[in-house]
C-alpha cells in the first residue's frame, strides 16, 4: 500500500487533480516495480507528519485495504493503521510474547496497549482469558473489531482513545484476574500515564 499524503493549501482544486493524475499514471505504468496493491492519496492540511485518520484517504489505484495473514489469522489492514510490516518476524516476536505472559495460565487478561489493528491480542486471544485494546487511532480500532469478527474471536475489547485516559478504569474491570500489559511499539512517557510502579 502506497499513501501519497499533500497539504492541499493555497492550491485550486484543478491543480490538486491534476497532481492526483500524475500520480496515478506514474504508479500505473510501475506495479510490477513498486509491488503495490493500492495507491491512495490522503489530502492534510496541516502539513504534519503522519497519517491521520480524521483526513479520508482516496483510492486512486488497486483497493482500499489490504489483507494479511499473522498466525494463522487474517487482518483487514487500513492505511492509517498500524501493522508490522515483517509478518514472519512478527509471528516469532508474537509467539515469545504469548510464551512470557500466559506460563500456562490462560487466566491472564492481556492489555494490548496501543494496539493497531489488534494483531498481538487477537493472536494470543486463545490463550488468554480475556484480550483488552487501546488505541487513540479510531480507524485501526474499525480495523481490529473486524478482525475479530473475521476470525470469530469474541473474548476481546477493544477501545478507542488514549491509553492514559482509560488504563485504571481497564485494569480496575479485570478484578482480581493476573494482568499483562504489551505496548508495541514502545512509547515515551509510559512510566508516567500507569496508575502503578514497574
Amino acid at each position: 500500500m502506497i499513501v501519497v499524503q499533500s497539504s492541499p493549501t493555497g492550491f485550486t482544486e484543478e491543480v490538486i487533480a491534476a497532481e492526483k493524475r500524475r500520480v496515478t499514471e506514474f504508479f500505473a505504468a510501475r506495479k510490477e516495480e513498486c509491488r503495490w496493491e493500492s495507491v491512495l492519496y490522503q489530502a492534510d492540511p496541516k502539513s504534519s507528519v503522519g497519517f491521520h485518520d480524521e483526513n479520508p484517504c482516496e483510492v486512486l489505484l488497486g483497493g482500499q485495504f489490504l489483507e494479511e495473514t499473522l498466525l494463522g489469522k487474517k487482518f483487514r489492514i487500513s492505511p492509517t493503521s498500524f501493522f508490522q510490516t515483517n509478518t514472519k518476524a512478527a509471528e516469532v516476536l508474537y509467539t515469545k510474547i504469548g510464551d512470557c505472559c500466559t506460563e500456562g495460565n490462560n487466566e491472564t487478561v492481556l492489555l494490548d496497549l496501543c494496539c493497531g489493528t489488534g494483531t498481538i491480542g487477537l493472536t494470543l486471544a486463545s490463550r488468554m482469558k480475556k484480550v483488552i485494546g487501546v488505541e487513540m487511532v479510531h480507524t485501526a480500532i474499525e480495523d481490529a473489531k473486524i478482525n475479530a469478527a473475521l476470525n470469530g474471536i469474541t473474548n476481546v475489547e477493544f477501545f478507542a482513545n488514549k491509553v492514559e485516559d482509560v488504563i485504571e478504569s481497564i485494569i480496575r474491570s479485570a478484578g482480581d484476574a493476573p494482568i499483562v500489559a504489551v505496548v508495541d511499539p514502545p512509547r515515551s512517557g509510559l512510566r508516567e500515564c500507569l496508575p502503578f510502579n514497574f
